[in-house]
């Protein structure tokens, strides 16, 4: 069993024996961790002369909670409650976006989704998987899957653009610190071909 899965199962097993984790409990001391997807390489050589809103970047319910999940079985699922995101993922995710396509120098203006300004084209996205896969203990993986969506500001319901990516990278040991690594070193990989993809686009 791997360290991370370990932690998970001690945690879960305190709370049986206990009967449940009651307010008396001492608080457990989380690592909370953002994500980062690290761009290399030189602008983009072509600029398209339009803006780009980051608009909704959603989870799916899954993984949508701060705390680091991970996948122990087919059907199973575990939620680290001694590590965690920093911020709930999605807001993580979109600023990476966000900032990725940013650097690209791909659009005349990128926008995230804080902003009050909104620009001619708008990225959504939803992020269908974001765990950490334990099932083998000596080749755990980070394991991200986002589905994106390109539409006009005034007509989100027939997007120009519509593509999924997924991205499994190897952990070790499948330690906290090594897989939100992993997480940004597949988020890199997505948003590469992402932006590979919409460089592709005719956009006006």
């Amino acid at each position: 069993m791997t360290r991370a899965a370990a932690l998970v199962a001690l945690a879960v097993a305190g709370c049986v024996a206990l009967g449940a984790c009651t307010i008396s409990r001492p608080a457990l001391q989380r690592q909370l961790f953002v994500l980062h997807a690290e761009r290399a390489g030189p602008p983009a050589i072509a600029r398209k002369p339009v803006a780009l809103k980051v608009g909704v970047i959603s989870v799916v319910p899954t993984y949508s909670g701060r705390s680091l999940t991970y996948r122990t079985g087919e059907l199973r699922r575990a939620a680290d409650p001694y590590a965690g995101f920093f911020a709930a993922p999605r807001d993580l995710i979109a600023e990476e976006v966000a900032q990725w396509l940013d650097r690209s120098g791909l659009f005349a203006a990128v926008r995230d989704p804080a902003s009050p300004v909104g620009a001619p084209y708008v990225l959504d996205g939803v992020v269908t998987e974001l765990y950490g896969d334990v099932r083998d203990p000596g080749s755990a993986a980070a394991v991200v899957a986002v589905r994106f969506h390109l539409h006009t500001e005034n007509d989100r319901n027939n997007p120009l653009f519509e593509r999924a990516y997924a991205q499994r990278i190897e952990v070790g040991n499948g330690a906290p610190a090594t897989l939100v690594k992993g997480y940004g070193d597949a988020l890199g990989r997505i948003l590469a071909d992402l932006e590979a993809d919409l460089a592709k686009l005719d956009l006006k």
